[in-house]
């Protein structure tokens, strides 16, 4: 029985170089077809990952202003909370404008000698750190934004050349660019 039975399991290198290459073909054919699919899946999660950021941005926004339209004062605190189990993480400060929209974060220990007048200068890629909670979209190219006097009314964040949106610390007005589909 051993003697037939290896006369089945011996097959020509051709065939055997045949069926390596026939398979080979086949996953070249599978992944080109559905890279696409992977391309547009992707390109997806990036899209409503970069919602979520404005979404954030503007949550936090309204709760720095909210709050400054009840103290009036010119540095307000927020509180960093865990979503998942609402556990507090420490507090953030943030500097305000005269109109309540936050322009800096201000940091206690480096600031607490001087004066709030001293750093109220507009610090996009501050303000953006502190109102994330993505990881993943802690980088982003951060550009300012001037009026036709020269002077800072905002912020313009773009992920890549793409841009996100722009936030307006005149009116807190946030711009969400439309991605098209």
């Amino acid at each position: 029985m051993a003697k037939y039975k290896a006369k089945f399991d011996h097959k020509p290198l051709s065939w055997k170089l045949f069926y390596l290459t026939v398979f080979l073909v086949l996953i070249i054919v599978f992944f080109g077809y559905f890279s696409r699919y992977l391309v547009d899946f992707l390109d997806s999660v990036d899209r409503v990952a970069d919602n979520q950021s404005a979404v954030e941005f503007s949550q936090s926004l309204s709760e720095i202003h909210g709050k400054w339209l009840g103290s009036k004062n010119s540095i307000i605190t927020l509180q960093l909370i865990e979503s998942l189990d609402l556990k507090s993480k420490g507090e953030l400060s943030f500097i305000v404008n005269e109109f309540g929209w936050p322009i800096a974060l201000y940091n206690n220990k480096k600031n607490n000698s001087a004066k709030v007048a001293d750093v109220m200068l507009l610090d996009c890629k501050a303000l953006w750190l502190g109102m994330q909670s993505q990881v993943k979209l802690k980088t982003l190219r951060v550009k300012i934004m001037f009026d036709k006097k020269n002077v800072a009314i905002g912020c313009i964040y773009f992920r890549g050349k793409d841009k996100l949106f722009d936030y307006n610390l005149i009116n807190g007005v946030i711009n969400i660019a439309v991605k098209p589909q």
